[in-house]
């Protein structure tokens, strides 16, 4: 999988930079992009079932959750920033202490995250927004990933957290994941839940324990990035539906 990325690469590079190929320069470009786009898919697929698979123990630090949340949103900067979609943390203010694994944690985030992206783009209608909202519990922390996009259909619900179960088309979706999204909140001693309705959107709702006491004051307004991202505490969040009490 590397050689080809490598091979396509080179030769996206040498057909832009040459001027001869006249017409079919467009075209060749276009194959070499689609050719590199899934040898990356391809790859990232591989190392998910891997990392699925070898079920590693989590190596466990004092990390800042809100630390694990941005650098998650970096990863798909671009991707929300194309799609148009708004971004809205809601936290405490300070730093949020969690012992826990900031891989784990970031790649959950960035699953969930990913899930929402598309489930808004799937929708294909303006005003895209995914909100994360932080808050802490009596012995936990609580995130909240809410998006508007699709929702999920209601003969698809039982399904969802089955390894290779997806909703999307070919080549879009590989049923990873969310499974693993399970995995990894079952190894940090947390748990997942989800609240979605068909056609207006989904609240995936993560719970971790603290692992120690955690310093946490009043919330104020940030912002870090009003391009894509605002993080905001001028309200509290929605209360969490019956279901989840």
């Amino acid at each position: 999988m590397a050689i080809i990325q490598e091979i396509a690469g080179w030769g996206l590079t040498i057909v832009s930079e040459q001027k001869e190929f006249g017409e079919i320069k467009a075209e060749l470009q276009k194959a070499l992009e689609d050719i590199l786009e899934q040898t990356r898919r391809g790859s990232s697929i591989t190392h998910q079932l891997l990392g699925f698979v070898r079920e590693a123990p989590p190596t466990l630090q004092r990390v800042d959750l809100a630390q694990v949340v941005a650098r998650a949103l970096g990863f798909l900067r671009h991707e929300l920033s194309k799609a148009l979609v708004q971004v809205e943390v809601i936290k405490p203010e300070g730093e949020l202490w969690i012992n826990s694994d900031p891989r784990m944690l970031e790649q959950l985030l960035v699953n969930l995250l990913s899930n929402g992206l598309d489930a808004i783009k799937e929708k294909a209608q303006a005003g895209g927004l995914i909100q994360v909202v932080i808050q802490p519990l009596e012995k936990a922390w609580e995130i909240q990933v809410i998006d508007n996009g699709t929702g999920i259909a209601p003969e698809h619900v039982e399904s969802i957290f089955e390894l290779l179960f997806t909703t999307k088309g070919p080549g879009k979706g590989t049923g990873l994941g969310l499974p693993i999204c399970r995995r990894i909140a079952t190894q940090l001693g947390g748990e997942i839940q989800f609240q979605t309705r068909h056609g207006q959107g989904s609240t995936f709702l993560v719970r971790l324990p603290f692992g120690s006491s955690p310093r946490v004051t009043l919330p104020r307004v940030v912002d870090r990035d009003t391009s894509i991202v605002s993080l905001i505490a001028s309200h509290p969040p929605s209360p969490l539906p019956k279901a989840w009490d």
